[in-house]
């Protein structure tokens, strides 16, 4: 039988219910502009009957809250998360692509590569060729060949620089995941013990979920909960372990455990290209030591596209397969023969495009290994190149147990130089401004090496009988920094096949990593013009015929010129040597435009996506001071249904003493 008061407890419940509907809305209003809030609702049902003999049976009992929960889809969560990577991933790539593009900016405002070579050099060259006994003339041209080499030695730095720049995001981005992995591990233990008593803990799921949200952005991410199982019991604990993934499933967070990242500088026999900068990081599991990669595949976020930016090489790394016949091992090292397998069988084109370290890494049948010092011989009549990695030894840093000896062993097997990263990103870019480079002064020196200087010397003589150079005065010379002193500074360069010689040996041409003469060593950054010609430029030649007598003869300047315009000269990707500029400013709009493309594409989606979150998740002014309004009356109604059941139960028990 329900009791005499049965009433006023119906009322109390609806008042109570009112009361939690109205501090919901509340609480929803007041977070509305709250990054990743999620609207709540009281979840209310018809209290439990009670059982009366009267001939109704059942007598309704009220309102009873179940529970207080957030409107959240985890469909739209998921959608989002993938988004965001992408987006972030393409943003990224956008942005570094837009940035280099602007350091090969030549226009009105800043002189460029096509103001300094194609306009300025040319000119210079151009009046050399009428008055090249003019020791004025000869030095203005000086002057613009030296800004030429400048030009790429800013280039070169700048790029340098961006390298070091994304080095640094990257960092910040790996200190930044770390730190949401342990809020992430902490929000977990906080929301279990609220949860393990039946309560939901849902400011905190939303706080967990935020930071999930923001971690998408970095790396892929997957999530899951999975139910804590009490072992002894077998029962459910009401408890989940929240996991998150990232990266084709690696662990991050495990319930109340995290893993975490750190970056470590690569030594110099771990860089991935000969033109990267010192410091470049590698991310590792600190409590493993195994490498975490971040790109490759179908990986996306912003982490993946640094990493794309700061090493993408276009693929460009050397290749080959081994030759185990003559792979031989001596202790603990060895020396393995490859064979190249490069597009090009031309020497010059070859040593052009070389991105090979003087010492680093090499796979072997998917096992990496050191190698210090290489060895490249060239068979020029059967137009065939051979590297000898020498002092070939294990690899510890990167965990390999295959020794050398099972790999050479196991007969051929394909060689791996480096690493094969396919995006055009800023190693790419410099590698093509080194081609550019090496090409260009290889070419230019070799004609100019031809001719005398104005006091009759000729500027390169060998001496077949020594088998030596009597006499060698490169007008392009590369820098060397080496804190060697005696093989720092300026560095002559020898041509691979100038009227003089063969290149070093008539039979086979062999260049050695530790080889100063070789334009492999020459880059953008360490381009300069020869010291002595800087100094006397009487030493520069301008004919093949007797320069102390015939000093306005300019036939050596005439073929110079010819390189501007002439593909038989100089060719740079099947174009003339001016349209470098052209053709890697293509490379680079391609790039900007497509990341722009999909960066647009993504953040269209994102907006979309976003909208969908707040139809479901989002607080809505209207909607809330709709509920407002309800619940206040509810609130209002059954007050007054208090009010009313207050009134008789001061008649029944005053006025007729029950």
């Amino acid at each position: 039988m329900s009791s005499q008061f049965f009433g006023l407890m119906i009322g109390y419940s609806g008042l109570n219910a009112a009361a939690t509907a109205e501090n919901t809305v509340a609480h929803n209003i007041a977070n509305k502009d709250t990054d990743g809030y999620s609207r709540q609702q009281v979840n209310t049902s018809a209290a439990d009957a009670l059982r009366v003999s009267a001939s109704y049976g059942m007598a309704g009992a009220g309102v009873s809250i179940g529970s207080i929960s957030q409107l959240r889809n985890s469909f739209y969560d998921i959608k989002y998360r993938n988004n965001e990577s992408n987006y972030q991933y393409y943003k990224t790539l956008e942005l570094y692509a837009s940035t280099i593009e602007k350091y090969f900016k030549d226009d009105t405002s800043t002189a460029g590569f096509g103001t300094i070579y194609s306009q300025d050099f040319f000119k210079a060259l151009e009046d050399l060729s009428t008055n090249p006994s003019s020791t004025t003339t000869r030095t203005t041209f000086v002057g613009k060949a030296a800004a030429l080499a400048e030009y790429f030695n800013i280039m070169y730095s700048n790029l340098q620089k961006s390298q070091r720049d994304v080095n640094y995001e990257i960092k910040a981005a790996v200190n930044r995941i770390n730190n949401i992995s342990e809020q992430i591990a902490n929000l977990n233990k906080q929301i279990n013990v609220l949860e393990i008593s039946g309560m939901n803990a849902n400011d905190l799921r939303d706080r967990r979920a935020n930071l999930v949200d923001e971690l998408s952005g970095y790396v892929d991410v997957k999530t899951s909960e999975v139910p804590i199982i009490d072992e002894t019991t077998g029962h459910d604990t009401g408890t989940y372990n929240f996991i998150v993934t990232v990266c084709d499933g690696q662990s991050l967070v495990y319930g109340y455990m995290y893993n975490t990242l750190e970056c470590r500088e690569r030594d110099d026999a771990h860089k991935v290209n000969q033109t990267d900068t010192d410091g470049l990081y590698d991310l590792y599991w600190k409590n493993s030591g195994n490498s975490f990669k971040p790109s490759g595949g179908d990986l996306k976020g912003s982490l993946a596209a640094l990493f794309l930016e700061r090493d993408g090489n276009n693929s460009e790394n050397l290749g080959g397969t081994t030759r185990p016949a003559t792979a031989t091992v001596s202790g603990t090292t060895a020396t393995v023969t490859i064979d190249y397998s490069g597009e090009s069988t031309n020497l010059d084109e070859i040593i052009s495009k070389l991105n090979l370290n003087d010492y680093g890494t090499i796979k072997l049948k998917g096992s990496s290994f050191f190698y210090n010092g290489w060895e490249l011989e060239y068979d020029d009549a059967n137009s065939k190149l051979t590297i000898n990695f020498k002092k070939i030894s294990q690899d510890t840093q990167n965990n390999k147990i295959t020794s050398v000896a099972d790999i050479i062993a196991a007969g051929t097997v394909k060689a791996e130089i480096g690493t094969s990263v396919a995006y055009k990103g800023i190693p790419y870019y410099m590698s093509q401004m080194n081609q550019w480079v090496r090409d260009f002064a290889r070419i230019f020196n070799t004609i100019e090496k031809t001719g005398e200087d104005m006091n009759g010397n000729k500027l390169c003589e060998y001496d077949a009988t020594t088998s030596a150079y009597t006499s060698n005065t490169s007008f392009f010379v590369w820098n060397s920094r080496s804190p060697d002193p005696d093989k720092a500074g300026q560095r002559e360069l020898i041509e691979t096949n100038p009227d003089t010689a063969t290149y070093l040996n008539a039979a086979t041409t062999i260049i050695s990593s530790g080889d100063l003469t070789s334009y492999y060593n020459m880059t953008a950054g360490n381009l300069q013009v020869n010291e002595k010609i800087v100094n006397d430029v009487t030493k520069m030649s301008t004919t093949t015929t007797d320069a102390d007598i015939n000093k306005d003869a300019a036939d050596i300047v005439k073929e110079l010129i010819s390189i501007k315009t002439d593909t038989s000269k100089m060719e740079f990707r099947g174009s003339s040597s001016t349209n470098f500029l052209t053709i890697v400013l293509s490379d680079m709009a391609f790039a900007s435009s497509s990341a722009k493309t999909f960066a647009d594409n993504t953040e269209n989606m994102k907006k979309s996506i976003e909208s969908q979150r707040a139809s479901v998740s989002g607080v809505d002014d209207e909607e809330e001071a709709l509920d407002m309004i309800k619940f206040q009356r509810s609130y209002s109604l059954s007050s007054k249904m208090i009010s009313i059941m207050a009134q008789i139960y001061d008649r029944l028990i005053l006025e007729t003493g029950v």
